[in-house]
Order: C-alpha cells, then sequence, then structure tokens
C-alpha cells in the first residue's frame, strides 16, 4: 500500500515525541577494517555549508580510512536544495553523495528514481525508527538518514536579560513582545533577524507560525495543503506575516536585519550584540558552547489564551544520488558520513543524535530541558517547508522579504501563494 503524507507526517511525529531523548550510549561498529582495497572518485554535493570546520575535519579523517577513494566535494548555496540539485537532474549529473529531506521534494524525486534507495545501509538501518518512517517516500524508497532530530528555538543571553530586568522567558506572543520592548529600551537590540536568509527566518516564525495558528487548530492542515487546491487567504496566515511587521516597525531588529545571513547573525549573537536569535536545534552547538550565559526557551508564538505549539520533526540528511548504489566508494563515503563519522558531527552541532545507541554523543542539558518541554506540549508540527509543495515553500521566502521591504503586504498572501497552489495541483493530475 503506497503511504500518503498525511500518514508519513502524523506517525513521524507521534513517534519522535515519543521516543527518549538522551544522549548515544554505545559506539557504533565500524563499517570495515582500513579501506578494504576500495578505490574511485565521488562526487558530492552536501548542506553543510554551516559547519566548514567539520567539513575539513571529517574529509581530513575519511582520506586516512579511504586513502584511494578521491571525494568531490562541494558545498550547496541559496535557500533550498531543489536550487542545487534539480539543475543536476535536469543535466543527467546526480551528485553521489548529496542532502536531502523529509519534504515532497525528495520524496517526489525519490519516487521518480532520481535518489537511490539507501534501505541496506547501516547508517538508514540503525537510525531512529520513526527517523527511517519519515525518510521512506510514498514509493517505498528509503532516501535518507537524517542529521538529527529537528525543533526550533529561541537561543538568549540570560546576561542581557538580566541587565533589562527580565526575569522569565515568554510563554505567548503578548509576553514576547514586552519582553523584546524592555531589551530595546535598555538600549539592548533584541533579535538578531536574517532577512538574508529567509530559510531560516521560514524555519522560525513561519513554522510556529502554522503549528500555532493553524496546525492547533486543524491537525489535518498538512495534508490539506499537499493535496488540495488550499486557500492561504486567512488570518492565520495572515497574521504570521503581521507579526513580522509588528516585530519590524517597532525596531526589534538588528540593524542592516535584511543583508544578515546566518554567519552574521550567530556573530551578533555571539558577540554580545542582541539578546535573541531564532534558530534550530541543529546549531546548537554554535549557541550553547559559548557559555553559561546562554540558554533556550520554546518560540512563543501562541496567543494569549491558546496552548503554545512547537516544532519537532526530522533534519535535513544524507543521502545518495541516481546510479551510485553501483559504486562501492560512493557507498564508502555515504556510510562514513552517515554513521562512522557521525558522532564528530553531532559533537560539532550539538543536535538531537539521529541514533539511539552511539558512544560519545552529547547533548547539552539546556537543550535537553527544552526539548523535554517541547515533547510535552499539548503538539508539535513539522517544519514549514515539510507541509508545503516546493513552489509554495520557494515563493514564502521571496514573500517574506518582499513583506519586510514593504513591497508586499501580509494580506497579499492569497494573490501570491494561491496561483502557485493551484498550478501545483494541476500538475498532479
Amino acid at each position: 500500500m503506497r503511504k500518503t503524507w498525511k500518514r508519513l507526517i502524523a506517525v513521524g511525529l507521534v513517534g519522535l515525541m515519543a521516543v527518549g531523548l538522551t544522549a548515544c550510549d554505545n559506539a557504533p561498529a565500524p563499517s570495515g577494517d582500513g579501506d578494504g582495497g576500495i578505490s574511485g572518485n565521488v562526487d558530492a554535493l552536501l548542506w553543510l555549508s554551516s559547519y566548514p570546520q567539520y567539513a575539513d575535519e571529517m574529509m581530513a579523517e575519511f582520506e586516512k580510512k579511504y586513502p584511494d577513494i578521491s571525494v568531490d566535494l562541494n558545498m550547496c548555496a541559496g535557500d533550498t536544495l531543489a536550487q542545487n540539485y534539480e539543475p543536476r537532474i535536469a543535466s543527467g549529473q546526480m551528485p553521489e553523495v548529496i542532502s536531502v529531506n523529509y519534504d515532497e521534494w525528495s520524496m517526489t524525486n525519490a519516487d521518480k528514481g532520481y535518489l537511490a534507495d539507501i534501505g541496506s545501509t547501516q547508517a538508514f538501518q540503525k537510525q531512529r525508527k520513526e527517523l527511517q518512517e519519515q525518510l521512506t517516500s510514498p514509493g517505498g524508497v528509503k532516501y535518507g538518514v537524517a542529521y538529527g532530530v529537528a525543533s526550533m528555538v529561541i537561543y538568549y543571553n540570560k546576561d542581557l536579560f538580566e541587565k533589562a530586568g527580565i526575569t522569565e522567558t515568554p510563554k505567548n506572543y503578548t509576553e514576547f513582545i514586552a519582553v523584546c520592548q524592555k531589551l530595546k529600551d535598555a538600549g539592548i537590540t533584541p533579535i538578531a533577524w536574517t532577512g538574508g536568509f529567509p530559510n531560516l527566518i521560514q524555519h522560525g516564525i513561519v513554522s510556529s507560525g502554522i503549528a500555532n495558528n493553524l496546525y492547533r487548530v486543524d491537525k489535518g492542515i498538512s495534508t490539506e495543503m499537499l493535496t488540495t487546491n488550499y486557500d492561504y487567504n486567512v488570518e492565520g496566515w495572515i497574521d504570521i506575516f503581521e507579526k513580522m511587521v509588528e516585530m519590524r516597525d517597532k525596531g526589534f531588529f538588528n540593524e542592516g536585519y535584511m543583508s544578515t545571513d546566518n554567519a552574521e547573525s550567530i556573530r551578533l549573537f555571539s558577540e554580545g550584540e542582541v539578546a535573541m536569535t531564532w534558530n534550530g536545534t541543529w546549531s546548537a552547538g554554535d549557541f550553547l558552547t559559548l557559555g553559561d550565559h546562554v540558554d533556550c526557551f520554546i518560540p512563543p508564538m501562541n496567543d494569549e489564551g491558546n496552548p503554545l505549539y512547537g516544532i519537532f520533526s526530522s533534519e535535513t540528511g544524507f543521502g545518495m544520488g541516481k546510479g551510485s548504489e553501483d559504486n562501492e566508494a560512493a557507498k564508502a563515503f555515504f556510510e562514513f558520513l552517515a554513521y562512522d563519522n557521525y558522532v564528530n558531527f553531532q559533537n560539532t552541532t550539538g543536535t538531537i543524535p539521529t541514533f539511539e545507541n552511539m558512544e560519545g554523543c552529547k547533548v547539552d542539558e539546556r537543550l535537553q530541558k527544552t526539548v523535554d518541554e517541547i515533547v510535552a506540549l499539548e503538539g508539535n508540527a513539522p517544519l514549514a517547508f515539510q507541509v508545503l509543495p516546493t513552489a509554495v515553500s520557494t515563493a514564502s521566502m521571496t514573500f517574506i522579504q518582499d513583506v519586510l521591504t514593504g513591497t508586499k503586504q501580509p494580506s497579499d498572501i492569497g494573490s501570491v501563494f494561491n496561483p502557485i497552489q493551484q498550478e501545483y495541483m494541476s500538475s498532479k493530475g
């Protein structure tokens, strides 16, 4: 029986929320002693640009183990995986080792044969069962191994909060705005805002807005956006962008926020130039390692009086491209990335581990506490790009920038998204 998106999302979220999120316990068994005589060339295009030092260290370790394998490793750019891989698909030159997502684009292309089935690999078989479920396409292609379990948090500087007289983290949007205003009144810039990298804004306020405005009211919203001529001209969607505008108009963002990318937001926070930044659990290593003055809390995008909903799902992951199944060198590199060297990757990112039983994985107790609180919430939704048609997800990032610059108004969302949604449904026949 073919899986549906409704089953993938519902089963995956319930399962992930039920798993224990403790640090790993048992060491990974090596996939082989030495290089096993494997040689060859590997074309790899990965979403690892946030971790350049890790990439260099990983490649050095791989070359020690497999001196006869040559890897041409390049990093994805832009806002989406589709922007990086569509040209390669069109040219018939899909990389052998790639990054994938739990989303409509990856599943569609897995079923079209552009992504390899990696179900026989050690990495796929040993990841959490719930992640296996999510990273299997409707057609049954086992196409990915997650970087980790994903959620969104707001990292904050406790010293700056104390300076502004803030003693508690906000529990709803009204309290969040009040916190921002207190910080501003104390001469502290409240938020690092990544207008130059709208991908992260979509992960943050858009995902949290969907969870609190839409998913809370209708758990079937995820399926509806992927299977119907869904109408985006509704108050819940408009409100998400109105809240962005409110924060902008109140002067809560950093100077030059429209050109701020992820790296700059990390710098601003690290140097104490802003009090908060919205980011994922996959970036815990960038923030919580700064010191005890840093902590995190659940983004409170719920209106006062409504329960808080969070985000909980699969991160981006490792996969293989069409035809790579027959390349022993590519399979060796994939297993090294996704399993043999995973402890080093997890220690770098600080994310919630993909594998439940792997010695050496470390989860900061501050992140663990917040994730435990997320799991205990009344409900959690996937990230926005995981429930939106790819074309709508891509358009949303342009719309974010248009709204922030005043080119578009939040109320324009229906006129922008609805035609794209209708074209998407038409393409599905």
